[in-house]
Order: C-alpha cells, then structure tokens, then sequence
C-alpha cells in the first residue's frame, strides 16, 4: 500500500510537468509570427531539444523511436499496477506498440530509477542497495559477521593455548618438590617389642633385629622406593622404665613436627599381645604370601577422635582396594595415646609375639602400598 501511494505521488508529479511543459509549447507557438518561417521552425526544435532533455524518450521523434528499441536499464519487470504479469495477462500498457514502452513509464523509469519495475536486477529489490561487484549490502554484513566470528574463535584458541601454557603441569603429588620434604613420622613408643624367634625378655629385646623396629625399617625402605620422604624414629623409650613410655615418646614426636611441618602422617608402630589373640599369630594371604595382621587402635580420650576415626576407615578402605580381606580391626580405648598431635595419626599394631618377624616384614611392606594410595586420594594440604 506504501508503494502503491509513493508511485501515486510520483506519478502526480509527472503530470504536473507534462501540463507545464504542454502550456510552455503552446505559449511558443501563439508567440508573434515571424515573416520568416525558417525562424519560427528553429524555436519550435529548440524547444523540442529543451523538453527531450528534460524529459528523455517523450518526443514521438525518431530518436525517441532509436532510444526506446531497447528497453531502459531497472525496465526489465513491470509493476502490477503498470501493465502485465509474465506470460501476458493485459493490462493498460499492453495497448502501447511493441518495443515502444508508454511515454509516462519511460519517463518514471529515466526520471526515478527502480521506481518504474519491481527491481533493477533479478532478485534486487527496489529498497536493497547494491555493492561493488554485485554483491548486496546485506551479504556484505553477513561476510563481516563470518569474518569477526572467525576472528573471535582464533582469539579465543590463542586464550586458550596461552592458559594451558601457563597452567602447571598436573604431576602426582608424591613427585613434587615438596613431597621431597618428610610426610611420614615413624616412631615407636614401645621400641623394644620384638616377634618370633626374639624371644628373650619377654618378647621385648634391646637390639634392634627382630624388633618392631625392623617392621619400620621395611615400611620406611618401602615407602621412600614410592618417592615418599619418611623419618624413621628408633629412639627406644621403654627402657629402663616401660611405664613412662609414652611420656616420653610424645616429646619425640613433638619436636619432629615443630622441625618439620611437613609431615602429614605420623604412625606409632607397635605389636599386639598374643595372649589377647589366643596365643597364636595372626595372618592374612595376601597374593598367595602369608602375612601378619594389623590393627588400628584410636584413643577415645582424644579431642579429635572423629578425625582419627575417619583416617582409619579410609586406611581400612585403601586396604580393601588393594588387597582385599587385609583390613585390619579398629579398636577403640579409652586412654589417648598421644593421637592429639595429630589428625592423621594411627597406633598401629603389626601381628602380634606368636607371628614370625618375615611375616609382620611382609605386612610393612604391603602397607606401604597403602598409604601411597592414601596419599593419592587424599594428597597432604
């Protein structure tokens, strides 16, 4: 409808010119006659010169015949309004000689470019501008859109390459350097406990062979082999008085964490009594090897028993995934045990005086599987 009314407008406008031009002629031709009619046809064709110059392809002259052979470039469709559809319906124009377009047409479509048809070109409308080449306004903005997405997306690999550069390499965390500083304490308050065949004092000796301080040379040798940093305490502090033991012990271990912060688990390596086990040794098939059992005993007297109860289920739990049925007991007691100083520290109680000291050995040696995968999950903060 906004067309139709624009073309209304033009059209208006046209006529206007047409009268204009019309009184203009007949003004000239009523003008004072000239003895001379060489004079007068010489006005007559500078006027016909002036209205073709202005109005193109209007005079019904020879030139005009010349110019309107070829239809005018943006002629090639006709307007609904103006004359026929393809295939030939008839419509006003149709009445015009063939190759000749109507005076007014030919004078909209010189006049008023892309207003006379549909499009200047095959599928250009009226309304969309043109480009160098051809190419439409609209597909110019649709190459620069591809072209900043395309240059959005190689900003955004460039990020990325720079940010996986600059992000530290993910390396176990036994292999860092920090690990390089001690995260196991091993002492024993207990020292002079000692398995079969030690059997002098009681199953408690003064030399080290065959003592839980052999247990802890091969949990140390077997942890340090996983790149694990251990101090291995041998300090024996139940002898000459068994019954200030741990008095002394928990001064052991409290000067190793003020010198080494870094330490995140701290172990008490004992054995257990056969007597509360029947008088024999306790073992567990492990990959065919007979090993000893263990057991993780908790003070209950300790502020931070929950937390000693949670270290000792994953322990049990890192057990069960490597060596299924090794898990040892959880014992609780009343005393402390000086587990205090420590949310992850373990009383841990390796076969008892009936178990043979290869086996209680092997049982080190296989914990030390257990705590590197506990290290693993649950790496030190």
């Amino acid at each position: 409808m906004r067309r139709k009314s624009h073309n209304h407008l033009i059209l208006m406008s046209v006529l206007f010119w047409v009268l204009l031009a019309g009184g203009f002629l007949a003004w000239l031709s009523q003008g004072s006659a000239s003895a001379d009619g060489q004079e007068t046809q010489a006005e007559q064709l500078v006027a016909q010169q002036c209205i073709e110059n202005a109005f193109p392809v209007i005079s019904r002259g020879s030139d005009a015949r010349e110019t309107s052979a070829e239809p005018a470039e943006g002629s090639a469709g006709l307007s609904e309004d103006q004359g026929t559809a393809e295939g030939g319906g008839a419509g006003p124009a149709a009445r015009e000689p063939e190759g000749q377009p109507g005076i007014l047409k030919a004078m909209i479509d010189r006049t008023f470019p892309f207003i006379g048809g549909e499009s200047e070109e095959p599928g250009l409308s009226a309304n969309a501008g043109t480009q160098p080449g051809g190419e439409t306004a609209k597909d110019e903005t649709q190459t620069q859109e591809e072209k900043d997405g395309a240059d959005a997306a190689g900003a955004e690999k460039e990020l990325q390459a720079a940010a996986e550069q600059e992000k530290p390499k993910e390396v176990p965390v036994l292999d860092t350097e920090e690990s390089k500083k001690p995260l196991v304490l091993i002492y024993h308050t207990h020292a002079t406990e000692s398995y079969q065949p030690v059997t002098e004092g009681n199953f408690h000796s003064i030399g080290e062979d065959g003592t839980v301080r052999e247990v802890g040379n091969e949990l140390t040798k077997a942890l340090e082999a996983k790149g694990i940093p251990v101090i291995h305490d041998k300090t024996i502090h139940d002898n000459p008085s068994y019954n200030q033991s741990y008095d002394r012990s928990i001064q052991t271990a409290k000067n190793y964490l003020a010198k080494n912060p870094s330490i995140k688990i701290v172990i008490d390596l004992h054995r257990d009594a056969a007597s509360y086990s029947g008088n024999v040794g306790k073992t567990v098939n492990v990959n065919g090897n007979k090993a000893a059992t263990y057991s993780l005993v908790i003070g209950k007297g300790n502020a931070n028993v929950e937390k000693l109860h949670l270290f000792a289920n994953r322990i049990n739990a890192e057990a069960d995934k490597l060596y299924p049925g090794m898990a040892g007991k959880i014992i609780e007691k009343q005393y402390r045990f000086n587990q205090y100083i420590c949310d992850q520290a373990m009383l841990l109680e390796v076969g008892n005086n009936e178990n043979t000291i290869d086996q209680v050995k092997l049982t080190g040696k296989y914990f030390a599987d257990i705590i590197e995968a506990y290290l693993k999950d649950y790496p030190p903060q």
